[in-house]
């Protein structure tokens, strides 16, 4: 009996030293406002990538003849791919992880319903890459990336009508028999770009559009120091249509 009542007076003083020595402690959070430990959440953000075969036409066109250059005369279709990759952040998503939007966007991305966005480091990514055989006189293989750009969706998901605008740059090389030869086209521009989406499931869905950048000319067989004109002679638009499809897969992120 004088052993558990001994164990019982230990247990006690050992109480009551732990409580003193966490009181100040408990003290301390309180007058610095601490509220625990707090697990991260997660959050999964859709990424689409959209891929698909595209019909390109390169040359001068004019108001008065329509499209037309020494190039397109020569050969009217080329061979490319259309890449895209951008994140798709819905208002649902802000609304169950308002945390991943700073909060200066969050109200006009409510009012959206959905934004699009491409990250930086994207643009190592081509949009598009031409792969175009000599089927008949001429060749033609490079690639345009999009360096900067902004859009428009004009009508919401499934059936989405955007509107897009982006600095580019393209280089390409051409090779031909029957055109002053070869012709490595290095040039800056601007791509217009109008886009019909059809989400026909969560995961997967299917773009059609048309796809129009505007370069500096450069003269068929010429440099790419030397400048050219907006005449026949000169490369200064390629124009694209295309048909992608466009897979989704969740992104994990973790935030506090």
């Amino acid at each position: 009996m004088r052993r558990a009542g001994a164990v019982q007076m230990m247990a006690m003083v050992a109480g009551v030293c732990l409580l003193a020595m966490s009181a100040p402690a408990a003290a301390q959070q309180a007058r610095s406002g601490y509220k625990g430990w707090k697990a991260p959440n997660r959050a999964s953000i859709p990424v689409q990538i959209g891929v698909g075969p595209a019909g390109v036409m390169v040359g001068s066109p004019s108001l008065s003849s329509g499209y037309g250059g020494d190039v397109y005369d020569d050969q009217p279709i080329h061979l490319g791919v259309r890449i895209d990759l951008e994140a798709v952040i819905t208002s649902d998503l802000v609304r169950e992880h308002p945390k991943v939007v700073p909060r200066q966007y969050r109200n006009q991305l409510l009012a959206a319903g959905e934004v699009r966005y491409r990250p930086g480091i994207a643009a190592i990514l081509p949009r598009s890459v031409y792969f175009s055989p000599k089927i008949w006189d001429t060749g033609m293989y490079g690639a345009t990336w999009s360096l900067l750009g902004a859009g428009l969706a004009l009508s919401p998901s499934p059936f989405r009508v955007s509107l897009g605008a982006s600095l580019i740059g393209t280089a390409l090389f051409m090779h031909s028999d029957t055109l002053p030869s070869p012709t490595f086209f290095v040039r800056p521009g601007i791509d217009i770009t109008l886009d019909f989406e059809i989400q026909a499931a969560r995961d997967f869905g299917l773009s059609f559009g048309w796809s129009s950048m505007v370069h500096l000319p450069q003269p068929v067989g010429g440099s790419v120091l030397e400048m050219g004109s907006f005449d026949e002679g000169s490369i200064w638009h390629i124009g694209q249509f295309y048909v992608q499809g466009n897979f989704r897969f969740p992104y994990h992120i973790t935030y506090r």
